[in-house]
């Protein structure tokens, strides 16, 4: 039987939902796949047309490195701890939210690797602080390694450390979730609880608002560190307050 109008909808929507294809990286397991499926071919065809004509599906471009006798003079005076806001409960661009209070930081706490872009076939880039919550946010620093050890650490570093990277984005395993019932986010998706797997540096972050918040200025914890110092949190505490005063 041919597929109808309606069948190659719901495909579309369904491979949509689950491409991670702008930003954050969903690791369903196959039961939540088929719930997910089911859920998408239950829905009508309205909310399955307006979700579909409301989603920005991003294009891959070639990637481009910056020059390296940029990377070069920048790497031996940059910074290599940064504080990034790494998760919030904004509605994102792909009509999603992520409770705060459903975070589960236990298995993330023995490994904390900060990715570039979710790459996890490649070596991480930085080492993450234990991520803790600020209102509706979720934080965290991430620690570059020395200068030397890894020039692709070295490059991005470098360029976090010039603002030009800086969006922040979350990759987990979503362990409780149902689809929205907000008549403007057809098709998006609550998360209620949900496992830390890695968090990355990345160029155009699902959630605008998760973005760096600035260069820390103390010294930089060693690999085993889980827990941010006081002096941590006054630092924090100083470039919240910057950021909130440079939206105004």
């Amino acid at each position: 039987m041919p597929e109808t109008s309606l069948d190659l909808l719901r495909k579309a929507c369904f491979e949509r939902r689950i491409s991670n294809s702008f930003g954050k990286f969903v690791h369903w397991s196959p039961d939540q796949l088929a719930a997910l499926r089911d859920l998408i071919w239950s829905a009508s065809e309205k909310t399955l047309r307006a979700s579909y004509e409301k989603k920005f599906v991003r294009t891959k471009g070639p990637q481009q490195n910056p020059p390296s006798d940029v990377v070069g003079a920048a790497v031996a005076t940059a910074p290599r701890k940064f504080l990034f806001r790494i998760s919030s409960e904004d509605v994102d661009r792909e009509d999603d939210t992520i409770a705060c209070n459903g975070w589960n930081f236990a298995n993330f706490a023995s490994n904390s690797p900060v990715l570039l872009s979710h790459d996890s076939a490649s070596m991480p880039v930085a080492q993450s602080s234990m991520p803790h919550q600020s209102a509706n946010s979720i934080l965290a620093y991430a620690t570059f390694p020395a200068a030397g050890t890894s020039p692709r650490a070295d490059e991005v570093c470098s360029m976090v450390a010039a603002g030009i990277l800086r969006g922040a984005s979350v990759g987990f395993r979503p362990l409780k979730w149902k689809l929205s019932t907000d008549p403007t986010r057809p098709m998006g998706i609550d998360f209620l609880a949900h496992e830390l797997c890695e968090w990355s540096v990345v160029s155009v972050p699902a959630n605008p608002s998760c973005t760096l918040i600035g260069a820390s200025s103390g010294k930089s914890i060693s690999a085993g560190s889980r827990a941010t110092t006081r002096a941590d949190r006054i630092a924090e505490a100083a470039a919240i307050r910057r950021s909130l005063l440079g939206r105004i």
